[in-house]
């Protein structure tokens, strides 16, 4: 018989198939990805809103305890875990409880929620510049239990036999994530120079110096202004005492008239 060595992709069989039946196996486990991730997404989501419902409860009991969990909230248990980190990446002492709550948050909410209460926080003043830009980098990833779900949800949907494998592997990729967010939090920092444009504000371009234009060498004559004529300076008239004074300017009678009546 014919002994081949069949080929597999991490212990798994693969078989040669035509390709109209791999691009309908494709959209089927494209779908089945698709609802595994949606799947643990609401699962994930819906627990973290559970929780903060029970501590929100547990607020509006009467004191001590009400008292005790108005403080104690789930954003505040997550900001306290990740206090080290955040003094860690350099921002200031007086903004570090806050910046630590906004990226605690981002672990259960995703960064979307905890980049709207940075803008909110830095709209009233409640953070610095320098603590907006190292926050802003601490939430620019996919560290957070929802993306663990997408990640495992689907890689589970496609090979079923590694889900223990990939499970495990989920939390430590959340673990690694998380801190090379903070180190590039770090690293933002250390070039932070309190310029504005490392925020990404715009400054009004500077308006460009044009020379004066110079008179067109082809104008028309007549779109030249008329050239300015001097007004002419009348002679003055003689004065009679000038006249009087020479005498040698007078004609003398001619003969002829002297023999005329």
């Amino acid at each position: 018989g014919d002994m081949r060595k069949q080929e597999t992709v991490g212990g798994e069989p693969i078989e040669r198939v035509s390709p109209l039946d791999a691009a309908i196996v494709g959209a089927l486990d494209g779908v089945k990805m698709a609802v595994a991730i949606a799947a643990v997404l609401i699962l994930i989501l819906g627990l973290v809103s559970l929780i903060n419902q029970f501590f929100g409860w547990l607020a509006i009991l009467p004191s001590p305890i009400g008292d005790f969990f108005k403080v104690v909230t789930l954003a505040n248990i997550m900001g306290f875990l990740f206090y080290p980190l955040t003094l860690l990446t350099g921002v200031s002492f007086d903004d570090s409880w806050t910046a630590s709550v906004i990226i605690g948050r981002r672990l259960l909410e995703t960064a979307i929620p905890p980049y709207q209460s940075l803008a909110e926080a830095a709209g009233k003043g409640l953070v610095s510049d320098r603590t907006v830009l190292i926050v802003s980098y601490a939430l620019s990833g996919f560290a957070h239990l929802a993306s663990v779900g997408i990640f495992v949800g689907g890689t589970i949907a496609l090979i079923p036999s590694r889900r223990k494998d990939i499970s495990e592997l989920g939390w430590k990729a959340l673990f690694v994530g998380t801190l090379a967010t903070m180190m590039i939090a770090c690293i933002a920092g250390l070039f932070d120079t309190g310029d504005a444009s490392i925020l990404g504000t715009k400054t009004a371009p500077a308006a460009p110096i044009t020379a004066p234009a110079s008179p067109s060498p082809t104008a028309s004559p007549a779109a030249s202004p008329p050239p300015s004529v001097a007004p002419a300076i009348a002679s003055p008239s003689p004065s009679p005492k000038a006249e009087k004074a020479n005498p040698k300017d007078t004609k003398s009678p001619s003969p002829e008239s002297k023999k005329s009546p």
